[in-house]
């Protein structure tokens, strides 16, 4: 800039009648004379294209025209705006929106103050050169000037003593040296204070001498600790980031030093004489702490949030696991989608083409790793779902005790990747963070096959920083791509799936050609129509709805739970991108989401997940305040004895696979008893030693108030055999972790309301729990799931762990609650009924209530709400009108009971109420008329009746319930 001020002096003189020189700076003043319109040459031999922002003008509107300045707009002066729409101007603002005109002209020595409130700049999309379009604007007479945004070049080698030790630093990024080239990406950008990377990890070392002038700090709520939330955000104190895993302000790495290799891997402060450099330079970044004191990642989405939330542009997640599910992408799409972030997550380190969360998750880049000889790591993860590679091999790092030291692995690969995201963010500022990335993807270097590159499965090559700030580059992505079949969106065989997508252009304006073509990879599935499609021209972040859908139809011999692959390969003259995704048909599970508890109902008696290992299902996710995944596995057992129990549970290495499918459940439509009716039927046929038993199975969900927090499941359960099943018991058992694989968890039983329920003494709710509907006798049992048993069956012990005889002893026998502390721990909990005697060829009706709440009390007054529900669609309700909780409802406790019994009812808007006590003859052993309206309680003496079986029937109007209660001796 020095150089170009003095060409500019000089260049007016002969234009000026007063020119004053003030050191080695000019205030020029010619009267009369708009010096305004001089047209601008860009002068040869002094800059070229690098050192100026393409097609980017900064100007300075004139004092006078101060009225018509907003902070996005210059209003009201027609020739600008004309001059703007024809140009495709584009974000044109004020670059200092928060500044106001100086109160004084000038300071105490006389010196005019600078006015930084009408500068702006913008970008424009017209094919026309920069020269011309200043020359242009400059013209109209509006702007005291109009220039390029120069961009000042510094020319190092970082002078860190051991940057020479950092290969992939180093270098100019020719293939084979593993290097991403920031010597010359550094030589354009050093990365702006301003770009925010995010780090979610075990926690970082706030004062490491390489790490704390490039830890980002939340200024708002200052450094002092006072104990006040001085800035909103609901956290106290967090000026240095937050512990979501610990809930406290103090984000030092505990349990395990991971997050501080990769904080330095992104940030670590560059060109400061010490330790080690990074791409990320000048960049910023903030340390959201995911684990609890012993390095455990308790808390990892909560930490993508929290990120998310307080600013930071770049979030890199050097961490994963095999389990996906719906609450994860929910909170990689909010962070993308709300909070316009982009998400980096390494690959992981398994060495093998699979699935990994998060960096498996839609809107997710997932990285992976190469040597330092641009060859895929033979432990780095691949996949078609792989975007880049980046180095991951012995990168020299921060380490804890303000150490340095090397470390493999995609932990490293992904944060190296953020810091050079956050180089591209500062230089081209993108608007849409998508574009951060997809320009850092799009200008990787393609690697060579060789014996460790995995052909197609390492994404765009590794990538390149240097060629990320120069190289013009294309991007073209569908998403979301949508699927249907056009009536019920189950993908059964012979149907044929419309799939459409929505195409968005990220990068530099897509031609005419552009287009998508969509063919099968693998499974039972045939494009017939509508591949190549044209998706034509697109201005940077326009988009184009697909309306002529690609048709694929799903083959006859489709097997069950089939996957059908596709690739979606779009075009652009030299641009190619690839994107796959797939589809499963003929599905044997289906997904329940109507109400607040979102689970899947499988055709083989699991619930929650199809297989094992949390695979192909939502789990068991409560909504509120927030999706929140409470299970890990659930499924029906039936025994009859130590040596026969059917069930899909876990036993041994791997889970039982006792139950087959006769008939694929289903979604009955219109439904009959709920607002979601499922159905399907099973047998143990395939168990080592059945039975045997066929089981016709029902799922009800409801959407109305009281009723969206429980699913009711249903089972008739037929005796196949020839002779009579004695002592049969048949319940559910889950292994819930509340939330989210945290092992801190406590079970009780409530034998009033037949609950069996789970909780968190750590965490203010949310709580899961069974609730047995039928009357037969209820079972609970609490399983510590630790090595011993904590005083009940040990799960761990013996070959195979958690046989059948353990399943039977949990099925048909109490234990109340856990042997934990009060801190909680690892829980399995069983609801069953029993014992039951079916003679051959009969059945028996056994139902739950699977139910998500806030507190205990909440899952009391929803389990009232279920048992209203089953006793009004199940086998005892007859000639029943339309029944909600505020009109018409009974219950009866205790139960059993040996004197007295209570019937909890209540009425609204209708009279005549009556109840009757009938026993198991049917005959009438006590009546009750003229009840009174409302909410009322019944004390009932049944100390005189035998012991046996009885039933509540409460009648008002034509609506009648019937209630089973034991009285007992």
């Amino acid at each position: 800039m020095k150089k170009f001020t003095s060409l500019f002096c000089a260049s007016i003189i002969s234009f000026s009648t007063v020119l004053t020189f003030a050191g080695n700076k000019c205030e020029v003043i010619i009267p009369g004379r708009d010096l305004s319109k001089i047209p601008f040459v860009m002068t040869k031999g002094l800059v070229d294209g690098e050192d100026y922002l393409s097609k980017t003008i900064i100007f300075r509107v004139k004092p006078n025209y101060r009225q018509n300045c907003k902070v996005n707009s210059v209003d009201n002066i027609l020739p600008v705006q004309d001059f703007l729409n024809a140009i495709g101007a584009q974000n044109l603002a004020k670059i200092y929106p928060h500044h106001e005109m100086p109160a004084q002209e000038r300071n105490a020595l006389g010196q005019k103050l600078v006015d930084l409130s009408l500068i702006y700049s913008f970008k424009y999309t017209a094919d026309i050169q920069l020269v011309k379009a200043i020359n242009q604007m400059k013209s109209l007479g509006y702007f005291e000037y109009v220039e390029p945004w120069y961009v000042p070049k510094i020319h190092l080698n970082p002078n860190d003593p051991q940057w020479s030790s950092q290969y992939h630093l180093v270098g100019t990024g020719v293939v084979g040296t593993g290097s991403i080239n920031c010597p010359n990406a550094w030589n354009i950008t050093t990365g702006s204070t301003s770009v925010i990377i995010g780090i979610t990890d075990t926690g970082t070392e706030l004062n490491h001498p390489d790490l704390a002038a490039n830890l980002y700090h939340n200024t708002g709520d200052g450094p002092a600790v006072n104990g006040v939330d001085d800035d909103g955000d609901t956290y106290i104190d967090n000026y240095d980031g937050w512990d979501v895993g610990m809930n406290d302000r103090d984000v030092t790495w505990q349990g395990d030093s991971h997050g501080v290799y990769t904080s330095g891997d992104a940030c670590a402060v560059t060109n400061n004489s010490v330790g080690v450099a990074s791409p990320g330079f000048n960049c910023k970044f903030f340390m959201t702490k995911i684990a609890d004191a012993g390095g455990i990642l308790i808390a990892a989405y909560n930490g993508i949030t929290y990120a998310a939330d307080h600013g930071a542009k770049i979030i890199s997640n050097s961490w994963g696991g095999g389990g996906g599910g719906s609450y994860g992408q929910n909170i990689i799409d909010y962070a993308v989608i709300n909070k316009n972030c982009v998400v980096f997550a390494s690959a992981g380190n398994g060495g093998a083409d699979q699935l990994v969360y998060p960096s498996s998750y839609n809107n997710v880049y997932r990285v992976s790793w190469t040597t330092s000889g641009d060859a895929k790591s033979g432990s780095s993860d691949y996949g078609n779902d792989v975007d880049w590679a980046a180095p991951g091999s012995n990168i020299l790092s921060t380490s804890s005790g303000g150490g340095y030291g090397p470390v493999s692995g995609t932990s490293m690969s992904c944060p190296v990747s953020a810091g050079a995201a956050g180089l591209v963010q500062s230089q081209f500022n993108y608007t849409n963070a998508f574009q951060i990335g997809e320009k850092l993807k799009q200008t990787c270097d393609p690697l060579p096959a060789s014996s460790q590159y995995v052909a197609g499965k390492l994404g765009k090559g590794r990538i390149d920083v240097y060629s990320a700030l120069t190289v013009a580059a294309k991007s073209l992505m569908a998403n979301p791509i949508t699927i249907t079949d056009g009536n019920d969106d189950v993908f059964m065989p012979n149907e044929n799936l419309s799939i459409s997508a929505l195409y968005t252009n990220y990068l530099d304006p897509s031609s005419s050609s552009a287009s998508a073509a969509l063919t099968v990879v693998s499974g039972p599935g045939t494009v017939t129509v509508g591949s190549p499609y044209s998706i034509g021209s697109l201005a940077t972040l326009g988009t184009n709805s697909q309306s002529a859908p690609f048709t694929v139809n799903i083959q006859s011999g489709a097997l069950p739970n089939a996957v059908i692959q596709f690739k979606l390969t779009i075009t652009d003259g030299t641009f190619t991108g690839s994107q796959y995704f797939s589809v499963t048909v003929n599905e044997d599970y289906i997904n329940i989401t109507i109400n607040d508890v979102f689970t899947s109902i499988t055709s083989k008696g699991r619930i929650g997940y199809n297989n094992d290992g949390q695979a192909n299902g939502l789990g068991f996710e409560y909504q509120l305040p927030s999706p929140e995944n409470l299970l890990y596995e659930m499924s029906l057992m039936i025994g009859t004895s130590s040596t026969k129990v059917s069930d899909m549970f876990r036993g041994g290495a791997t889970g039982d696979t006792d139950f087959g499918s006769l008939a694929r459940v289903y979604q009955v439509t219109p439904a009959t008893v709920s607002d979601f009716d499922a159905d399907g039927k099973f047998n143990d046929a395939p168990a080592p030693s059945a039975i045997p038993v066929e089981v016709h199975h029902s799922a009800y969900a409801w959407v109305a108030s009281p009723y969206r927090k429980f699913i009711i499941v249903k089972y008739v359960i037929k005796n196949t055999s020839a002779s009579t099943l004695n002592n049969m018991y048949a319940g559910l058992l889950a292994d819930w972790d509340i939330p989210n694989a945290t092992p801190q968890d406590k079970a009780a039983y409530d034998a009033v309301n037949k609950i069996g329920y789970v909780w968190n003494p750590n965490i203010t709710g949310p709580y899961a729990a069974f609730k047995l509907l039928t009357s037969a006798g209820a079972t609970h049992y609490v399983v510590d799931n630790i090595a011993g048993g904590g005083g009940g069956i040990d799960p761990t012990a013996g070959t195979p762990a958690f046989d059948t005889q353990e399943k039977y002893t949990v099925l048909s026998t109490n234990r109340a609650a856990d042997g934990f502390t009060a801190t909680g721990g690892d829980v399995m909990d069983c609801m069953s009924t029993g014992p039951l005697s079916v003679n051959a060829g009969d059945s028996v009706i056994v139902a739950f209530a699977i139910i998500a709440g806030d507190n205990l009390a909440d899952i009391q007054n929803t389990a009232c709400y279920a048992q209203q529900k089953w006793d009004n669609t199940g086998p005892c309700a007859t000639g029943v009108s339309e029944v909600t909780a505020d009109n018409f409802w009974m219950e009866a406790y205790p139960n059993p009971a040996s004197s007295t019994v209570n019937i909890n009812y209540n009425i609204v808007g209708s009279g005549n109420a009556s109840l009757k006590l009938v026993n198991s003859l049917g005959e009438v052993v006590m009546a009750f008329d003229n009840l009174p309206m409302g909410r009322n309680m019944l004390p009932v003496d049944v100390s005189k009746l035998s012991a046996g079986n009885y039933f509540c029937q409460f009648k008002t109007g034509e609506a009648v319930l019937t209630k089973q209660f034991s009285v007992v001796k």
